[in-house]
């Protein structure tokens, strides 16, 4: 997943310096939304690609 880097650091040039609160409410949307994802692959809902 690509994400502006403006989410989650406290400054966009090396050395890339994580800013934990902005880092803590990104997890907290994420963690929500992957496991969402995960569910609903585990349900057998989701139909197999085929290409």
């Amino acid at each position: 997943m690509e994400l502006a880097q403006r989410a989650y650091l406290a400054d966009e040039t090396p050395p890339w310096t994580l800013d934990p609160t902005r880092a803590m409410t990104l997890r907290h949307v994420l963690g929500g939304l992957l496991a969402d994802l995960d569910h609903f692959a585990r349900s057998g809902a989701a139909a197999p690609l085929t290409l």
